[in-house]
């Protein structure tokens, strides 16, 4: 359960910036003035060089152009390392802030994540050459459940052309129980080695895909209750796409949000919508799979 209301947080954050942030921003942003200076004058002095012998050479005065252009390139400079230096505190202080909203238990660390063992562990459909990952939440639900969450981006490389496998969150939440067979919940897609369960609501088979060896299992886990919690979530469009695998004893969640979850334009991390928006989708992901979790652990007991 939340401690506060993401407006008593936002207005503790704000508070909190004012006082402390504001501080830790400037400080970490603090440029050396002599070491930015002595750079400053090299790089000035082998532009200025480098613009005569281009002049002479082509016998067209370009000093102008050179030195316009050597400005314009230090101040992106500036301004990428400053917001990169002010990327690294909204990560570990707000976000991290808003993710322990969530219980003590609650960790974040955005330099981390899964490996890409672990992700094919969960599905070996999920081959790739290129693997990131990055911004883990750890902790333990409302239920005891442990819960581990990162954003993942996998990439592969045929030889010929290059495309996204996915891109998107991966959750999982350990359960107190193992389950028989593997049960696939799929985003309209398909899976032929393994038997297809036909599904009562219509609505939910026109998005889903229910699969296992054990069909009995698969009908027994995925109860009425179970499908109109995750026809919820598009009722309201709070997903883009979502993939439930459960395997042994873990639930594996494969979501993209409509946003870019913790991507998101941090150029003005105060801003109230945007950290808001930030704020939902990091509710969504751990009380959504807290309830299918507790619901999915209640059907195996029956």
């Amino acid at each position: 359960m939340e401690k506060k209301s993401f407006d008593e947080l936002y207005k503790e954050i704000l508070n909190e910036y004012k006082n402390t942030y504001r501080k830790k921003q400037l400080e970490s942003l603090k440029f050396s003035i002599k070491e930015t200076y002595r750079r400053f004058l090299i790089e000035l002095f082998m532009t200025i060089v480098f613009g005569i012998f281009i002049s002479l050479l082509f016998k067209k005065n370009l000093i102008f152009y050179f030195f316009a252009f050597y400005i314009l390139l230090y101040l992106a400079y500036i301004m990428t390392y400053k917001n990169s230096k002010f990327n690294i505190l909204f990560k570990n202080e707000i976000i991290g802030k808003m993710i322990r909203n969530f219980g003590d238990d609650f960790s974040y660390d955005f330099q981390s994540g899964f490996s890409s063992s672990e992700v094919l562990n969960v599905d070996m459909t999920l081959w790739h050459n290129y693997f990131h990952s990055e911004d883990l939440i750890t902790g333990k639900l409302f239920n005891g459940f442990p819960f581990k969450s990162s954003e993942i981006y996998l990439r592969k490389d045929s030889g010929k052309q290059t495309y996204t496998v996915f891109k998107g969150t991966l959750t999982q939440v350990k359960l107190p129980t193992k389950v028989s067979n593997e049960v696939v919940l799929n985003y309209i897609a398909s899976d032929p080695q393994k038997s297809v369960i036909e599904l009562e609501s219509q609505d939910f088979k026109d998005v889903y895909q229910l699969s296992s060896k054990d069909r009995i299992l698969a009908a027994k886990l995925f109860t009425t209750e179970v499908i109109n919690k995750i026809n919820s979530l598009n009722d309201y469009k709070a997903i883009n796409f979502l993939n439930i695998i459960i395997k042994d004893d873990t639930i594996n969640f494969f979501y993209v949000f409509p946003g870019s979850y913790l991507e998101k334009n941090l150029l003005f991390p105060l801003n109230e919508k945007s950290l808001k928006q930030i704020y939902s989708e990091i509710k969504l992901n751990i009380e959504f799979s807290h309830d299918i979790s507790q619901m999915i652990v209640n059907n195996i007991d029956k």
